[in-house]
Order: structure tokens, then C-alpha cells, then sequence
């Protein structure tokens, strides 16, 4: 979160600013912040008492399956313990949380059935209510205590929320955040009204690694992507490689307050045949 925050407001001092926002799982608070809808400090005590959620949650884990969440129930039927729909990711990519002998039981029922499933990992099972509800009574009190009740000025960026899978209008409250925390993702949702958008734009991801990369670009295609960073390779230039994608799409992207002292030249080689 902290380095989306700084990421964000790097790439407003580029000129970079988004007309719509849209994040999954913990890049919602992140939204709703760049959207206007809560303040920088009402960002930050979220994240922190979401970290607090985090550390008390009991064990469970999370499984990836290549398929639809209209088959999920089916997959699950027969399996004790508890499962839930995690994260419906797209038409065919859902995830699934729970207990760990479920999600292993649910992992072999689905190679049986020729279904990709990858055991995701993570020590919990975020997005799963029966696993969260302890926090439930304690969020709502430490939110009243410590998250403004005055609603934000929205800016003009509009926000899809994917806990919600659509637009938000109005003040959110806690009971939102909750629904962000224990619930699903709905991101195919997210991505239908994406798709719904008139005209072209380019999508920038922002996050430590590009994530969400094929979600994006399996379900709008015609759209540019990019992104600012993406695991195991260099970082300044992959950021860079992002920047350069949307100018060379005719987005505006300031790259000279990248140099505010002004850019040093490089030891090139001289041209051939030069004396």
C-alpha cells in the first residue's frame, strides 16, 4: 500500500492521472483514496487495522482454479470443512479460500476433473467470512474511532469498486470496508464495465508486480497495458518501460520532471569515421 501511495503521487508529478480507478483485493483502500473518497490518513489507518486483522486471523489457505465460479459449488460438493469463493477473477480464473485440508481436498477433486489448481502461498484465507468474523465487532469501533465521518471532495476520477462491482457515488462506511475485507472480489464485474467504457485507454497497473497483467489483457485485449513494476526484473526499468508505453500510445507523460537538474550525457561511442 505504501508503495502505491508513493507510486501515485510520483506519477501525478509526471503529469500521469487516471480517469478511473479500479483495484483488487488490498489496492481498494488505494482507489478510493485517488478517487477522493477518503483522505491520506483515513488510508493509512485502514491498512493498519486490516494488519491488525491479519495477525490474529486463525491458519487457512488460498487455491487458484482455472475455471468458472458457476462450477465452484459443484466442485466443492462432498468436501468437509469450509470453503468460499474468494476472488471471481475472470470468466475462467476464480479463487478459492478456506481451511487447508479443504483447499487440499478441493486441489484433488479438481485434477480429477482436468481443472488447473495451484495452492496459492499465503498462511491465511483472506476473503473468507468465517475466518474474519472475530474482527468484525472490533473494526467498526476502531473505525469509529479513528476514521473521519466527514465524506471526502471527490475528485473528477471515477471509481469502480471490486468489492462491489460497480460504480461508487456514495460515502462509504464501514460496513464497506468490511464487505472489501471478508468478501469477494468481484473483479470480472470490474472488468465487464471496463470493457463497457467507450473509446480507448490505456491501463497502468500499479503494485510491486504486475498481477493482474493477465486478467487485463485476456479480457480487453484492444486496450494498451503497462505497468510499473513486475517481479525479478529491474525496476527502473520496467517503471520507464511503463512510462514509455503510454506516451507512445499519445498519452501525456512529463518525463523531464524526471530530470529536474537536467539530464547528464553518456559516455556514447563516437560514430564511425568520426575523427
Amino acid at each position: 500500500v505504501v508503495f502505491q501511495i508513493a507510486m501515485v503521487e510520483y506519477l501525478e508529478s509526471l503529469g500521469v492521472t487516471p480517469d478511473i480507478v479500479v483495484a483488487h483485493s488490498t489496492g481498494e483502500a488505494v482507489a478510493a483514496w485517488q478517487a477522493g473518497f477518503i483522505s491520506l490518513q483515513d488510508l493509512l489507518h485502514l491498512t493498519l487495522l486490516r494488519a491488525r486483522w491479519q495477525e490474529n486471523i486463525r491458519k487457512g489457505a488460498m487455491i487458484a482454479l482455472q475455471c468458472s465460479a458457476s462450477i465452484f459449488d459443484t466442485l466443492c460438493d462432498g468436501i468437509e470443512g469450509n470453503l468460499v469463493l474468494a476472488c471471481d477473477n475472470t470468466p475462467g480464473s476464480i479463487t478459492a479460500s478456506g481451511d487447508v485440508k479443504s483447499v487440499s481436498s478441493l486441489k484433488t477433486v479438481c485434477e480429477s476433473k482436468g481443472i488447473r489448481a495451484i495452492v496459492l502461498p499465503v498462511p491465511v484465507a483472506y476473503h473468507c467470512y468465517e475466518h474474519g468474523a472475530f474482527f468484525v465487532e472490533e473494526f467498526k469501533k476502531e473505525y469509529k474511532k479513528r476514521i473521519s465521518p466527514i465524506m471526502q471532495e471527490h475528485t473528477s476520477v471515477k471509481w469502480i469498486s471490486s468489492s462491489q462491482g460497480a460504480v461508487v457515488n456514495d460515502a462509504v462506511d464501514a460496513d464497506f470496508w468490511i464487505k472489501s475485507i471478508l468478501g469477494v472480489v468481484r473483479f470480472r464485474e470490474v472488468l465487464e464495465l471496463l470493457k463497457a467504457e467507450e473509446g480507448e485507454y490505456a491501463i497502468l497497473e500499479i503494485g510491486v508486480h504486475s498481477i493482474l497483467k493477465g486478467y487485463m489483457v485476456t479480457t480487453l485485449p484492444d486496450n494498451v497495458y503497462a505497468c510499473v513494476q513486475t517481479k525479478k526484473k529491474n525496476s527502473s526499468e520496467e517503471f520507464l518501460a511503463g512510462l514509455a508505453t503510454l506516451w507512445v500510445h499519445g498519452k501525456d507523460v512529463d518525463g523531464f520532471r524526471m530530470f529536474p537538474h537536467g539530464a547528464k550525457d553518456g559516455d556514447l561511442s563516437p560514430l564511425p569515421g568520426e575523427h
